[in-house]
């Protein structure tokens, strides 16, 4: 729009024509956060995070669960990649040092 050299965006006409579409742009983009923040909403009110762990925790693979909570596997597998995450800390909690001199089963004595 800006390239047509018969624009002139000096004049109440040539302004008025760039006014419409920025507040079309402006507002699209406050659906579009209105949009997130009420799927964040609603995440966290049914919990779908600590869900995700718990079901983490008992084996079970992320693209079932991220199948079942509709969302992307990778979404799910981020969540196994945190290094805080409760899966990931139960994990380094079980696993146990199969060195002769090593016996430490909690991941904070590493």
């Amino acid at each position: 729009m800006l390239d047509k050299f018969h624009l002139d965006l000096t004049t109440p006409l040539g302004r008025g024509l760039i006014a419409l579409p920025s507040a079309m742009a402006e507002e699209e983009r406050h659906r579009i956060v209105n949009r997130a923040d009420d799927g964040r909403a609603a995440a966290k009110r049914i919990n779908a995070r600590g869900e995700a762990l718990k079901r983490l925790d008992v084996g079970e693979s992320c693209r079932s669960i991220a199948k079942s909570m509709a969302v992307h596997h990778s979404t799910i597998s981020s969540l196994a990649a945190e290094p805080m995450s409760r899966a990931r800390t139960n994990w380094f909690k079980n696993v146990e040092c199969h060195a002769a001199d090593c016996h430490r089963t909690d991941a904070s004595q590493w």
